[in-house]
């Protein structure tokens, strides 16, 4: 998981546009003066990442834009849930190849919950989608590949906070997906929420991350679904930006 970094904490001589900061983190890590800037932050988009230890900050918005939906964010009790089971751990690596520690650096826990498929409460293994250090949604997951949301959660892209600051990022079409890129080293890489389904929300709650973004490589299923998904995001995004990998 990224560091995160109060926004009031660090020493602006800005108030709109972009511009580079003193890291706090770097600083106390390493011992060094303030001389050093590696954050760059976008001031009019309200975020920043450190590109030197990856930290990342965001500004609280104190406007109110009622044109927005209102969405209902599950409890930001995560932590409790990151002892991951050996045998959800065993099942992980046996079957999709991906390792404890990549669940624990994306932030992925278990926890029981309801699942309407099955009418009864269950084990999951559960997706945080983070939007800068909140859970903006989690996305519930069987073992038996049964699957629901946070009700009321807001539609977001899958670890959307690895995009900030990249020229370049990797669509794929699961949360798995996800992580076995993570596991080969390519950390820009989000996921859209719902599979091969296309969703106008998490579009416009995605967006502002996405928008200066040079080059996007979709990586989709070879299927009808992940044909139509792979026309709908380049559609979406421009096709001048969108390389594919067949």
């Amino acid at each position: 998981m990224n560091n995160f970094i109060e926004w009031n904490k660090l020493q602006f001589k800005k108030t709109s546009g972009s511009e580079k900061v003193g890291c706090i983190v770097c600083d106390e890590e390493k011992n060094r003066g303030s001389g050093d800037t590696p954050i760059q932050v976008n001031h009019d988009e309200g975020f920043g990442k450190c590109f030197r230890c990856e930290s990342l900050t965001f500004k609280e918005s104190k406007k109110t834009d009622y044109s927005e939906k209102v969405y209902t964010l599950p409890k930001q009790d995560w932590k409790n849930y990151t002892s991951i089971s050996d045998g959800l751990t065993k099942f992980i690596e046996d079957t999709r190849k991906i390792k404890q520690s990549t669940l624990i650096d994306l932030g992925v826990t278990e926890e029981k919950y309801y699942q309407p498929a099955k009418q009864k409460e269950v084990n999951n293994i559960v997706f945080n989608y983070f939007e800068g250090e909140k859970i903006v949604n989690k996305k519930y997951r069987s073992a038996d590949k049964k699957f629901t949301q946070s009700k009321g959660g807001k539609p977001i892209f899958y670890n959307i906070n690895s995009v900030i600051d990249q020229d370049e990022v990797y669509i794929v079409e699961g949360e798995f997906d996800v992580l076995a890129m993570f596991s080969h080293g390519i950390k820009n890489c989000i996921s859209v929420p719902n599979g091969a389904n296309d969703n106008d929300d998490y579009w416009k709650n995605s967006e502002k991350y996405l928008k200066n973004i040079k080059t996007f490589i979709i990586a989709v299923d070879n299927d009808e679904k992940g044909n139509d998904l792979k026309e709908k995001v380049a559609q979406r995004l421009g096709r001048h930006r969108c390389e594919f990998i067949e």
